[in-house]
């Protein structure tokens, strides 16, 4: 038993009192002569018996009723545990990822979620985060608004960053009751993410279930086939388990529906479906579907933009019919010239610059291909054997790539290495293999004899079987340590050649996707309009939405890069540089969430029966205690009814 005010208890000396009233007889005795009272000596004997036993029963009601009140202004009470009597304060996360959007018995998982925490809070201090905004040491009604209006979140923090986050928001103080509640469905989140019970942090899950796990997703769009009259549109659809069904698919044109289709789920998982549509015809497009499922997924975005050339210039005499063949004209604005003709105004408005082996590279060429790099160019070096080293080196230096080291002539450096190392991880070869390949007897590496060495911080493209580089990368700029020529190399004679030098150009101004993701961060490149100069940025315009991106400016062009906010909301968007629209540009939100994944607590789990309800006077009972005072005040009455009974009816 524990005391609120246990300095009360200094009363219970006063129980001296009626112990000093009742032990010395304070009353005087005068004895008066009397007549003969021998018959009286026995009654007198029995009286005085009587009277002893009344006054310790007295005495004895009398101490316990000071006793019982002096316990009662003490305030005597009982701790459930540890924490009772401390100060409470609580952290909340509230999960507003997609997967919250899936039905419950009340509605939408996070609108049941919000109406509990508004109807019946937690006592005590009360911060709350969700996976996108954060409300610190603020009662539950003065945020009601914003809790109603509370928007998905695209970008679903990990188990890991929400604990920690948690754990910062609560106070270092010692004596205060930490409380962490967290509100979710724990999908996707692995074993053991919540730390058990300790002595400072109490962990509290709430756990959300849907009514409903079936969810169809629609994964991808893509164009399939294209020729000059139509285009060939392809939807990739998956749902949560393997049973049949045929589901409808719509395409839009903006608001307007042009084709209707269906996909079957032949006791698969997975589906595909096509629409065929007029070239120029669809701009900014829209694939959708119902279901019962999540309703985030069953949007997807698109824009199809006219292609934009590719200003490329190949400078040398050496012979370039490869480069032509690769670099067509559909795709790349092509010019030629050889050192001796070149006109030096046309490279800074080149977006790719080839150096097809050239024998002579002249100071005044190193510094326009230095100026042309430093502006975001790709910048391409196909080295010639006849090229003197210091040359070489002046180019390299000026590009900020390294130092070359000749090669060794004689018979051993002179022989053809095989090149068997791809990096299948650097950006050239992006969705070029749909696996990694691994050294093997049906796949035909190229040869190359090597000229030079490169010294130097490089990323290595493509690699001999010794390690050391064929094709490398830095600050984009690529070079080749041996020439293409027949007598060098046979790669030019291989089908790689055709991935890798395509995928270079198309780095120097990367063709828009049909759609991007949110929520990540990407790169993205686009060429400044010929008539507008200044000042101007980029921008992104949808509805009555207006966002200026990060930005980096070149003299021909521009690069922007996207974020955990830019552009936040998935839909259209029309990319404009000043007043000048540049295109048409669509974004998506990542389908993580879509993905049907075990919880973290199974159905049958006895912690996925609590409920919010449970939850807040679980937290109340933790931090209460069990007073006794009124206990006390009982038993003081009764013992001064005792008291008055004692005396009025104890003879």
């Amino acid at each position: 038993m524990y005391f609120k005010h246990p300095e009360i208890l200094w009363a219970l000396l006063f129980l001296i009192i009626p112990v000093v009233v009742h032990l010395f007889r304070l009353r005087k005795f005068e004895y008066t002569p009397f007549t003969n009272v021998i018959f009286l000596k026995e009654i007198q004997q029995e009286n005085h018996k009587s009277s002893q036993l009344k006054k310790w029963l007295v005495l004895a009601s009398r101490l316990s009723l000071i006793t019982a009140l002096v316990l009662a202004f003490a305030q005597p009470y009982n701790r459930q545990n540890t924490t009772a009597l401390k100060k409470a304060e609580t952290v909340v996360y509230l999960d507003n990822t997609f997967s919250m959007q899936a039905g419950g018995v009340q509605g939408a998982l996070l609108v049941q979620a919000v109406h509990d925490l508004i109807d019946q809070p937690p006592e005590g201090e009360i911060s709350l985060f969700t996976d996108n905004t954060s409300f610190s040491k603020t009662p539950i009604q003065e945020i009601k608004q914003e809790l109603l209006q509370l928007e998905y979140s695209s970008v679903p923090l990990s188990p890991e960053n929400i604990i920690l986050r948690g754990k910062n928001m609560l106070s270092t103080d010692t004596t205060t009751q930490k409380n962490f509640v967290l509100i979710s469905d724990f999908r996707a989140w692995p074993p053991h993410s919540i730390p058990d019970k300790d002595s400072i942090i109490n962990y509290y899950p709430v756990v959300l279930r849907a009514q409903h796990s079936e969810n169809i997703v629609l994964d991808s769009v893509f164009l399939s086939d294209a020729d000059s009259q139509s285009l060939e549109l392809s939807v990739l659809l998956s749902k949560s388990d393997s049973t049949a069904l045929t589901l409808p698919v719509s395409l839009y044109n903006g608001d307007t529906l042009i084709a209707k289709t269906t996909a079957a789920f032949d006791k698969k998982d997975s589906s595909r479906s096509s629409f065929r549509i007029p070239n120029n015809r669809l701009v900014d497009g829209k694939v959708v579907i119902e279901d019962r499922g999540l309703s985030y997924d069953n949007s997807l975005y698109f824009s199809i933009n006219p292609p934009e050339k590719i200003r490329t210039l190949i400078i040398g005499d050496a012979s370039n019919r490869y480069l032509r063949k690769i670099f067509t004209e559909d795709e790349f604005e092509v010019r030629v010239s050889t050192a001796s003709q070149l006109d030096y105004s046309l490279i800074p408005a080149q977006d790719f610059i080839v150096l097809n082996e050239l024998e002579d590279i002249p100071v005044s060429l190193a510094q326009a291909l230095h100026n042309a790099s430093t502006k975001g160019n790709i910048i391409l070096v196909i080295p010639s054997e006849k090229t003197p080293t210091p040359q070489f080196n002046a180019l390299f230096r000026s590009l900020n790539t390294g130092a070359v080291t000749p090669l060794y002539t004689d018979d051993e450096n002179k022989r053809r290495k095989k090149i068997t190392d791809i990096q299948f991880a650097h950006p050239v070869f992006r969705a070029v293999f749909e696996h990694s390949l691994s050294k093997t007897d049906n796949f035909r590496y190229p040869e190359a004899q090597p000229i030079f060495n490169i010294d130097g911080s490089v990323k290595t493209v493509l690699g001999f079987e010794d390690n050391s580089p064929f094709l490398a990368e830095r600050d984009r700029v690529f070079f080749f340590t041996a020439p293409l020529n027949s007598d060098y190399s046979d790669f030019s004679n291989t089908p790689l050649i055709v991935p890798v030098l395509y995928n270079i150009g198309r780095m120097a101004l990367p063709h828009p996707a049909l759609y991007y993701q949110t929520g990540i961060q990407a790169t993205l490149s686009n060429r400044k309009p010929s008539q507008r100069q200044g000042e101007d940025i980029i921008s992104l315009h949808q509805d009555q939405r207006f966002l200026i991106p990060q930005q980096r400016s070149f003299p021909e062009k521009i690069e922007w890069y996207t974020s955990d906010e830019v552009p936040g909301n998935d839909g259209h968007y029309q990319l404009k540089y000043g007043d000048s629209l540049l295109q048409h540009i669509s974004f998506n939100h990542m389908r993580k969430e879509s993905k049907t994944l075990s919880t973290l607590f199974p159905q049958e789990s006895e912690t996925a029966t609590l409920s919010w309800q449970n939850t807040v006077l679980k937290i109340k009972n933790d931090g209460s205690i069990r007073e006794l005072w009124k206990w006390f005040v009982i038993f003081a009455l009764v013992f001064l009814l005792t008291e008055i009974l004692l005396l009025k009816y104890f003879k």
